[in-house]
């Protein structure tokens, strides 16, 4: 770095680190580290920036932008002056797509740094990277980028930042230039940021005005795109959920959507419960939206789903449809179908436990759990035979101590994956040179407040399947207990009766 002057030997040397740095690998990046490269950079960032030398600045930020694979190397990158000559370049400079390309990326892969995040925004990057997204709509390798920036640096609880987006007329540029043709990647990133923008009252009413027609359009065409229906139905549940889009999303022939993606997606809960949730804000919309409803006969589609549904493996997804049932035939119906008894119990409800079920949570795992206070540890984790307890024992103890263990009453939530994030326990844990576990593999369980503190278990699994298991399981049991507690109280009170 002695001879960090001269601008070419600088270029090479930067494009020898970028170039060394490239894949991810834990080893190679640590001797990066190590030996100050990441800092060299830094500190190259700073100096061509006061020499006003972009040309050799650009490969400092390229080389940056290709070495931040995790939070612990922008941590590093976060003590150098770097942001605001990066939003500097993209401000002052002749645009050009090679700039903005290594410019915006360098960003977005830095700013998942908080400090950083907050130096971008102070430095109205997410100003600028609206206008990059109106003046490249049609360069698809810069677009992605910026709209990866962009979904960095808004957050649905700063809306004051979002609300600076959607004062540069975003919404209305973006739906003049949208195209039939533009690529899955890049429209899972522009729905991602339109729900992120729907936080904004006057955004979600726009965004449902002037955007649904050609959402809806376009679902229709890609009905086989399971990638682009799954955002595409977020941004959909999203739009139905503020009541004054209902009418444009009528007119924009969602029900019959509704009816096709119902039909299409019948073992994919995870898109069909969004689904789901678009007509029941239809239904309870008002009367003339629930006939409607009807019209389409999309409750008969739901009875249809609802014989499809195993309902011990995807309970949640059973209730929601259910859910959708009892608002498209009215509560009146239901109640004449169904009646309650006073303990809120249906009159024939029962419920038994598949054998399966009962011995995956008694059996258990061993697992990795990463708690609130950074430290990753190993468990057995499994349920109690009387269902009553979750407990995390080490594998070399015989039993599990009192601060691990959560009682099944005591559960309030139980949520797949991670929001990502620095006070993510997922990524508090994580080592300087490891990657952030995959997020389709955790889960939490939020329990109660306890003498140690709120009660919250983290897991990580091997794999998707043995995740989305846990999740499930553990909710059948809390109903399964539920349904049984509520039966032995009602006998218990019919025997108090009949004595009295």
């Amino acid at each position: 770095f002695k001879r960090h002057q001269e601008p070419l030997r600088s270029q090479i040397m930067l494009g020898v680190v970028g170039n060394i740095g490239y894949e991810y690998n834990p080893k190679v990046l640590k001797d990066i580290c190590d030996q100050g490269a990441v800092g060299l950079v830094g500190d190259a960032v700073h100096h061509f920036n006061e020499k006003n030398d972009v040309e050799t600045l650009l490969c400092a930020i390229d080389t940056l932008g290709t070495i931040a694979h995790n939070k612990q190397i922008c941590a590093i990158i976060s003590d150098y002056e770097i942001v605001e000559p990066v939003t500097r370049m993209l401000k002052g400079q002749d645009w050009n797509e090679d700039l903005v390309y290594k410019t915006t990326r360098c960003l977005y892969r830095i700013c998942v740094d908080e400090k950083l995040r907050e130096d971008a925004i102070i430095n109205k990057a997410h100003e600028v990277t609206a206008e990059i997204i109106d003046k490249y709509f049609t360069v698809d390798k810069v677009l992605f980028n910026a709209f990866r920036l962009m979904n960095t640096l808004i957050t649905i609880a700063d809306k004051e930042t979002v609300k600076d987006v959607f004062d540069t007329n975003l919404i209305d540029k973006i739906v003049n230039k949208f195209y039939d043709e533009l690529s899955t990647p890049i429209c899972s990133e522009l729905f991602l940021m339109f729900i992120k923008m729907c936080c904004l009252d006057p955004a979600n009413e726009e965004i449902g005005t002037k955007f649904s027609r050609k959402l809806v359009s376009l679902m229709k065409k890609r009905m086989d795109d399971k990638a682009f229906m799954a955002p595409a139905m977020d941004l959909l549940n999203e739009l139905a959920l503020y009541k004054p889009n209902i009418d444009a999303l009528y007119v924009a022939d969602t029900l019959p959507l509704t009816k096709e993606v119902m039909k299409k997606y019948v073992d994919h809960p995870e898109l069909n419960q969004a689904n789901l949730q678009v007509i029941a804000e239809f239904a309870k919309d008002s009367e003339p939206m629930r006939q409607e409803c009807l019209n389409e006969k999309l409750d008969e589609e739901t009875d249809l789903l609802i014989e499809k549904i195993d309902e011990t493996m995807e309970p949640l997804y059973m209730t929601e449809a259910k859910t959708v049932q009892m608002l498209l035939r009215g509560e009146e119906k239901l109640t004449r179908k169904k009646g309650k008894n006073k303990m809120a119990l249906d009159e024939d409800e029962d419920m038994e436990l598949p054998i399966e079920v009962i011995q995956f949570v008694t059996a258990g795992k061993t697992m990795e759990l990463y708690g609130e206070d950074g430290e990753k540890r190993t468990f057995h984790f499994f349920m109690t035979k009387d269902y009553k307890d979750l407990q995390c024992k080490r594998p070399n103890e015989r039993k599990a101590k009192q601060k691990w263990l959560m009682p099944m009453s005591g559960i309030k939530d139980i949520v797949k994956g991670y929001d990502k994030g620095t006070d993510s326990p997922f990524e508090k844990c994580t080592g300087f040179f490891s990657r952030n576990p995959d997020t389709n593999t955790c889960f939490s369980i939020f329990g109660p407040t306890t003498d140690y503190g709120d009660q919250n278990f983290h897991f990580k699994c091997d794999n998707q399947k043995d995740r989305d298991k846990w999740v499930d399981y553990i909710n059948m049991v809390k109903k399964y207990v539920r349904i049984k507690s509520k039966r032995a109280l009602k006998k218990r009170k019919d025997y108090e009766d009949d004595a009295y």
